[in-house]
Formats: C-alpha cells, structure tokens, sequence
C-alpha cells in the first residue's frame, strides 16, 4: 500500500498554527475611567506599567504567555506556545498571586484613598494559533468565554468554567455552581468561583480500583521503615496510569492506622518548574497551611510550632517570599535545612515515619534536588519517600539510592469494568462500555475521561469513534512540546496516513510540505527510540491510536485538507487498489465529487460494508436537490447492509427510496427498489411476495431500457440478470422446476451482458437443482477475470464454489477456496461463519483435529455477530451440523435448539427442516425416540407444504421416518431413491466420504439388502 505524497507546489502549503486547548485569563480593571478622570496621565501611566510588569513576571513564571494589553484589560494564555498538563492550574495560581500583589501594590502607592481592583475570569478551550502580520495571536470561542466570566465576577474575584474547574479541583476550592446569563440571548455560562487553594490535595479522589498488591507491599515497607536510614518507592509508569492515585489511597490507608500521629508532607513537582528551591519551598509551605506572601504569618506558624527563633523565621519567610539567588540562595539552603530538621524532630517519637510525597518527582529543580541530597547525607532523621515518576531517572536514582522501584501496569479488563460502574452506576447503552475499555487500554485516567465524555457524548461514542477526551490530548502534546518545531511538525503530517507509512512516504510527505527531508530519518528513528513509533519490516505506524488522534486533532483544519488532498493525489497517481483509503483521503480533503465517483465505481461497492461509513459521510454532504445521487448512494447502501445481513436497517432504506420513487414518479428510483425486496423477500421465505417485486422490478427496468437504449448502469441488462436469478432461485424453491428452467434460458436470450455476472446466476441455478459439478465448472471460466478478492464477484464466485465443494465433498479443495475467503478484507460474517464450519469437518476428516477445534470456534464467534434471524438460522444450521459431524453432539444439539425457536418464527423452509432433521438425528443416537419423532413431526409438514428441501436431509427424513414410524410404507424405499440420485452427483472416489456423514452409510446398507 503506497500514500506517498506527490511533490509539492503552491497547492500544497501548510498555514502556520495549530489547533490546541489552552487556559485563558482576562483581567479588568474596576473603575478604571474614574481614577484616569482623578488622576494625572503620567501618574496613571506610571500605575499601569506597575501592575502590567507585575502581571506578565506572574504569567511568565509560570509559563504562560502575555497575549494582549486592551486598555486597562490584561489578557494572557496558558498552553501556547508552550503546554503544560497543568495549565488550568498554572492560570489559577496565576490568577491568586496578581490579586494578592494588587493588594501590596495598592498599599505602596503615595496616593491617598486609592484602591486598585480587578475582575479575573479564566477559561479552558479550543482555539486555533496563527500569525497575523509579525505578531503570535490565538482565536477562538474559548477567549470570549473567558471575556465574559470576568465581566460577571465581583472585584478582587477568580470567576471559572466548569472546564476549568474540572481540571484543576484537586488543586483548589471552589464554589457552587454559578449560572450566568448571557445579555441578549437564553443561553448561559456556569461559573464557579474560586475559594483558594486547597489545604488538603491528598483528599480522596473518587473511585479506585485493584492495585490491593501493590498497596499492601507498600504498606509492610512503610510500617518497617527506620528514620535513620533512606527508603521509599518509586512509582512510575505511562501517564494517567493511575501513579498518583495510587499514592493517594496509601496515605489514606496509612491516616487510618490506629492512633497516627505523623505528618504526610506533600509537592507536585511540576507546579514550579521554573523556580529555585520550588519542591522544597512547596512543601513548606503546605505543611504550614499559608500563602507565601503571607510573611508574618510563616514567622508566626514557624516560631510557635517549630520552635525556630524569630531572626531566623523572618529570614525564612523573606527567602519564601522574595527567592533567592547568590549568597542568599546559599543562606535559604541552611535556613530550609533548619526547618526540615525541625519538622522531623517534632514527630521523632512518633510511631509513624514521616512521610513525603513528591508528585511528578521527573520535574523536580536542581536547588530541590541539590538540597534533598544534602539532607540525605546530614540529617539524622528521614523521612519515607513516595515518588511518582513517568520513568526512571538517573541522577535521582542516585541520590535517593535506597528506594524501591514499581512499575505500575495497566488494569485488567475486569477491573476497567469495575472503575466504570464506579465511576457511572447507572448502566450505559449497549456498547459504550466496551468502547471505553478497548479506548483507554487499562489505563485509568483514560478510563475516567472516557466515562465523562460518553456522559456528555453518549450518542457519538460509536464503534469508530477516535477522538479523546481533550485531557488526554493534552497528556500527549504536552509530552513532544519539548521537541524541535521541526520535528514536532514532522510527527504531526504522519498522524495523517491512515494505518502505516513507510520512510519514503515520510520523506516525500516533510519535503512537499516545505519541510527538511534530511532530517526524517533520524526523526523517525527517535519516535522510534520515544515509543511513540513501532516498525513492521519497512512499514511504521503509531503505537497508541489516542496518541496519534490527539496529533491529528491538532492540525488546523486547512492543513488537514490540504495533506489528505495530497495523499489522496499521490494514490491516484500510483493507481493505488486501496479504495477505502482512498476514500478516506478524498473524504477528508473534501473531495465530494470525486469520492462519490470512485465508490460507485468500486468492484465491491455492493458488498464491502467499510463503504457504509463512507457513504453516510457522502450523503450528509449531498444537496437535497440532487435526487438522482441520493438514490444511487442509498442504492449502494442497502445492497452492502442486505449483502450483509442488516436488514433491518435495508428494510428503512428501501422504504425512503419508495417514497423518492413515488413523489418524484421515477421508474429506476422504483426498479432499484424493488430489485432489493425481491432479494429480502426471498430470504425471508415470502416467495409470492418476493415474485412480485421481481415481476415489476423486471418491467420497470425493462421500460426504462426501452426509452434509454439501456445505457444507464442501472438499467442495464446486468440489473435484469441480477432480478432473473433471484426469481429463479424462488421458483426453485417453491418446487417450480419448470418455470426456473424457462427463466434460466431467458437469461441467454437477454442483451449482451457481464459474462461474470451471467456465470454467477447459471452457476446458482446449477448449485439449487443439485448439479454441483457444473458449478464448479462454470465459476472456474470466469475466476481468471477477477483479480482483486475485495471484488463483490470475487466474494460470490468463491461462497459459491466453496458451497459446491462441500457437497462433492473434496475437502482438501474446499480448504483453500474457504481459506481464500477468510483471507478477504470483506468480513462478511455468514459467510465466514458458514466456511470456518465447513472447513472445521473438512480438517477433522483430513485428520487436523486442533485447526479443526480453532476454526470451530471462530465460525461461531463470527455467528453471534450475524445482526439479522434470517442469516442466524441459516449460518446456524451449518453451524450446529458442523459441530454434529465433527463429533461434539451436546454442543450440536444446543446450537440447533436456539436456533430452531427463531426458525419456527420464519418462513426460512430450507435451514428450519435441516435444523428438525438434525435434531431428529442426535436424539435417535442418544435413544430418545418420543423426542426424535416431536421433531420428525415438525419436520413433515415442510415436506408436505411442497417447498424445496435439501436433497440430503430429505434422504434423512424418510429413513428416520421408516426408523420411527415402522407402520407407513414406502419410506424407506423413498429414502433409497434419493440416496441414489445423490451418489450419482458425487464423485466416485469421495463417495466413502459421503457416506460416512450423518446416517447415510445406514440409507446405503438398507439400500443393498433391498
């Protein structure tokens, strides 16, 4: 399969930018136009560069990026240009500081009775990145939202999204919801106001599940800790795998010892990347219970509790508050060393360790990390450390030696369930569970994102559903925001290809696209090196699909079109055979026009159900006015969902092509109608419905050929064949072999048609009237001319053959067409339920008795999945004979009862006998003869109503019928009769093969002593 991007032009240019989710805070100040009308221009300028300076040191230390000055109204972006999993919580705390250092800036200024206030509203959406002119800028909805949470909160008030909320609520408290109503419309804005931080983030945080080994070796560890010596875990694992929970719920369970009286200090590392000594101070200062601004508070907390003298406690709260740098770095060192020492000493008599718990310990500040090794190798006492790391780090493995590693796996399919009813007690439709656990792959963050979103998103979370929750996005794009634009970019084109691609497609990919191709290479090999890529021989592809959909998603929408358009030119060119990528392509480039064209003139367009999907997307884009369109695609639809055996949702189909055909009084909209419910009524057994429909379809494209000259693919002499067959195949089964004799010549006497076609309905003739050799002879003629084994004849050609060889019984044959059809991309689930069953017998007579018992239960997994009764009562009478032949008669006899009771709802005649006689059978084997003749009973009125019967179980029916109701004459004679007919259609050197299935041999003893 080749996507390789055809070579560039103007065409081809990417926009710059990218679609992300960031946090946006807008501030406002209040009674801005009173204090300019008050005060001097100079004097008011002089303020404002004060607080717009103190605002961007606040943004820009935690990593967010000032996006505009408007007025008095401070604007500013976290997550671009660089994104952080936190980002929520960075503008928060963001928000928190400025507040608090307008208040001191307030109290500094040399003007009397001035009061400086801001409103703050901050919100977490989507928006697009881009240039305009030389300046960065961000757009989107999420900008305005944040707009109008500020203009709603009080002064000196954080107003947030419930988005925002979501995200950062371990990290803060929060108020009730606030339901805000927008001016001049009905709608509204839920706003939560923030209350501060949260004192307590180890706080239980909802449902867990599983890891109880894990938890419990860690507990043995903790409680047999000595402080004199260093010891603790590392946990570590992929993100959202669940490292942070799992400590959670240890210090919950170690808080519940009896009579604790320690302390559990506590940092995430992340939250103060850019700061000296930001771990270390982090856990100060939640020990302590104050805001680092707070200075007399700190030198309060600390005297009286640490029993640390005043000089060196304002020192300590000056360093918390200011930093430090220098000499001064080198006295907060000693001061800090002096505090940790003083909190170990206070709990020294504990019979608990103090335990620290540094999250995301990867992030932790040199100065941090410096200090810890420090302590280490002075202090007396330490405490137990819990780290949790996304992978093992080689200069924190030294430094804390002593501790123990565990790596954390995803949960088991059992557990994920279990989080989900945790998570959502109340039952999801049918399907979303199962959805969410092969989403989310165990792990549980994942699990829980997915659980909110099908709460929000139930309707959407279908089987193809690929776009994550954005929380997960972000986990990924945080991950390579690191990386060289260059190769950033790179990564994201690739998300692109639909599966794989291979070191050519990359190349030709990066270079159309304005990009260096000498740098794919060694790119590809550091994806590689990363996880992020997996090689298959000299193809690459995505190792996690979330991971990949993220990538894609954020891709501005332009550049999307522009690369699929490229791709989907490259295969054009390359006269690629891979029609559902290419699809794909067109689809996604907005190709309409040329998507349609290459689906309807696909071989498989009436069989390959992956069309569906595509055809949905084509019809929604569609002009209503174009009739002729819609009813092809719909056409096409319900072919491929019949072909299939959906045909529940055929049967709406049809009806909105009748009511097309009746307002809009077309004949081929009509034709095409009926052609398919002459098909449906035929396998529903509604044999004089099913004639009728066959009747007027034959007429209505009969009329049309004769106004048209036939030169329109639905009125062409290949629709008549298709209806012809399909009538004949009723006759035949209402025992009219006459009147599917006479049809069968009309078929030749038709216009030049497809010699494939015509082929495939002698051959299905030949196949209902027994001559299972010509069969075979037929299809072999026309097999040559049908390359690709995605082809809709391709499919019916080797069903059918498959079906001749098993009633001629040459099983090694059957082996390789029924192998050919599973090797199919077209999963068609009755025919391979039905060829995975024949070939289980045939491999169990050829003595393979383990592939037999493999192929055995694959042909009934692929039978639950049959959606419709009539393919189930057909697939599972040659499921539960299958099962019969090759010796397992319980589980023979279940299958043939479940499906029985839906047979008997049905006019399906043929498989319902079967299934009767087949049951007849296994309770004459187990000496059950009152059951044996209930069944035998069932089954004569089929033989008596005079519908067409299988040959063979008809042999079977007479001779059980002389076995059990030795009074009637003849039956046995009846039996021997079409025994000798059936031998006469085997060849000779199968025939003690033939024999040996089922009771024929018994048919065949009777038949030598008559």
């Amino acid at each position: 399969m080749d996507e390789t991007p055809v070579a560039g032009g103007a065409e081809w240019n990417l926009r710059e930018g990218e679609r992300r989710d960031v946090t946006v805070l807008f501030a406002d100040m209040k009674g801005f136009t009173a204090l300019s009308e008050r005060l001097d221009p100079e004097d008011i300028d002089g303020i404002m560069n004060q607080v717009f300076a103190r605002f961007e040191g606040i943004v820009v230390r935690h990593d967010g990026m000032v996006e505009k000055y408007i007025g008095d109204a401070l604007v500013a972006v976290f997550g671009a240009p660089r994104m952080h999993e936190d980002d929520p919580t960075r503008a928060i705390n963001s928000a928190l500081e400025f507040l608090s250092d307008v208040r001191s800036l307030t109290k500094s200024l040399p003007i009397a009775n001035l009061s400086l206030g801001f409103r703050i509203g901050i919100n977490t959406g989507l928006i697009t990145t881009g240039k305009r002119g030389q300046f960065d800028v961000v757009t989107g909805h999420a900008m305005s939202v944040a707009a109008r949470l500020e203009s709603e909160a009080p002064v000196d008030t954080v107003y947030v999204s419930n988005a925002t909320r979501v995200r950062s609520k371990n990290d803060f408290l929060f108020s009730e919801p606030i339901h805000l109503k927008l001016r001049g419309t009905s709608d509204t804005i839920v706003a939560y106001e923030v209350k501060g931080r949260n004192n307590d983030p180890l706080r239980d945080d909802g449902a867990f599940v599983g890891r109880a080994d894990v938890l419990d070796s860690m507990l043995k560890v903790y409680l047999r800790h000595s402080a004199t010596a260093v010891n603790g875990f590392f946990l570590s694992g992929e993100a959202g795998i669940g490292k942070t929970r799992v400590a959670v719920e240890f210090t919950k369970k170690v808080r519940r010892f009896p009579d604790f009286d320690s302390v559990i200090l506590y940092t995430r590392a992340r939250r103060y990347r850019n700061a000296e000594f930001g771990v270390v101070k982090d856990v100060l200062i939640n020990y302590l219970g104050v805001d680092m601004t707070d200075t007399e508070q700190i030198v309060k907390i600390v005297t009286e509790k640490l029993d640390v003298e005043e000089s060196n406690a304002r020192d300590f709260a000056g360093m918390m508050r200011n930093g430090s740098t220098g000499q001064v770095a080198s006295r907060s060192f000693v001061l800090m060393y002096a505090v940790v020492k003083c909190i170990m000493k206070k709990y020294e008599r504990s019979p608990y360790p103090v335990l620290l718990f540094i999250d995301d310990v990867q992030h932790i500040d040199p100065q941090s990390r410096d200090f810890f090794e420090f302590y280490l190798k002075n202090a007396d006492l330490k405490p137990f450390f819990l780290f949790t790391e996304r992978s093992s780090v080689t200069e924190l493995d030294r430094v804390f030696s002593g501790l123990r590693q565990i790596a954390l796996s995803s949960l088991s399919e059992q557990e994920s369930f279990a989080l989900i009813e945790a998570l959502h007690p109340a039952p999801f439709e049918p399907g979303i569970c199962d959805r969410i656990i092969k989403s989310s792959s165990g792990n549980p963050l994942f699990i829980k994102e997915f659980v909110r979103y099908a709460e929000s998103n139930a309707l959407s979370m279908t089987p193809t559903t690929t776009t994550a929750p954005t929380t997960i996005q972000t986990i990924f794009l945080t991950s390579i925001d690191a990386y060289e634009p260059e190769i950033r970019g790179l990564l994201k084109k690739l998300s692109v290809f639909i599966h794989s691609f291979t070191l050519e497609n990359a190349v030709r990919l990066h270079e159309a696209t304005d990009g260096d191709p000498r740098v794919v290479e060694s790119a590809i090999s550091f994806f590689l090196r990363e996880g992020i890529l997996i090689q298959d021989r000299d193809s690459f592809m995505f190792k996690h699909s979330l991971f990949k959909r993220a990538l894609y998603d954020s891709l501005l929408n332009y550049n999307k079109k522009v690369l699929h358009r490229m791709i989907a030119a490259s295969m054009t060119e390359w006269n690629s055979s891979e029609t559902p990528r290419l699809l794909h392509h067109l689809l996604r480039a907005e190709e309409y026009d040329d998507a349609r064209k290459m689906l309807l003139d696909a071989p498989d367009c009436s069989v390959n159900p992956e069309y569906v999907y595509h055809i949905d997307v084509l019809l929604g884009t569609t002009p209503k006015t174009d009739t002729d369109t819609i009813i092809e695609l719909l056409f096409t639809k319900s072919a491929i969902l019949f072909n299939n055996g959906n045909t529940d949702e055929t049967d709406e189909i049809l009806k909105r092509i009748l009511r097309l055909a009746i307002t809009g009084r077309n004949l081929t909209y009509s034709a095409k109608a009926h052609h398919i419910l002459t098909a449906y009524n035929m396998k529903a057994g509604a044999y004089e419905k099913g004639l009728l429909c066959g009747k007027k379809a034959l007429e209505q494209y009969s009329m049309i050929a004769g106004a048209s000259a036939g030169t329109s693919d639905g009125e062409s002499p290949h629709a008549r064949v298709g209806v012809m067959r399909l009538i004949t195949g009723i006759k035949i089964a209402q025992n009219d072999y006459d009147g599917a004799r006479e049809l069968f010549a009309a078929l030749h006497d038709l216009p030049p048609s497809s010699e494939t076609g015509l082929a495939i309905a002698e051959a299905d003739y030949y196949l209902r009237t027994g001559e299972y050799s010509r069969v075979i002879e037929k299809l072999d003629q026309v097999i040559p001319s049908i390359e690709s084994k995605n082809h809709d004849y391709w499919l019916a050609i080797r069903s059918m053959r498959a079906a001749a060889l098993w009633y001629l019984c040459d099983f090694s044959s059957l082996v390789q067409d029924a192998g050919a059809i599973l090797e199919s991309e077209i999963k068609h689930h009755t025919f391979l339920s039905q060829g995975l069953a024949h070939m289980a017998v045939a491999c169990r007579r050829l003595e393979d008795q383990p592939r037999s018992d493999t192929l055995l239960q694959q042909a009934e997994f692929y039978f639950f999945q049959i959606k419709n009764d009539f393919d189930t009562i057909e697939s599972g009478a040659e499921l539960a004979q299958s099962f019969f032949l090759c010796g397992l008669r319980e589980k023979a006899e279940s299958i043939a009862e479940d499906v029985l009771s839906a047979a008997l709802r049905h006019s399906c005649f043929l498989p319902t006998f079967q299934l009767l006689v087949l049951l007849v059978e296994i309770n004459v084997l187990k000496k059950r003869d009152d059951a044996a003749r209930h069944f035998l009973a069932e089954a004569r009125s089929y033989v008596e109503f005079g519908v067409h019967l299988n040959n063979r179980d008809l042999i079977l029916y007479w001779y059980f019928r002389a076995r059990l109701v030795p009074d009637e004459c003849g039956s046995m004679e009846r039996a021997i009769q079409l025994l000798e007919e059936e031998l006469k259609r085997v060849p000779e050197q199968n025939v003690p093969v033939f024999l040996a299935m089922r009771a024929f041999s018994k048919v065949a003893a009777e038949r030598r002593h008559a």
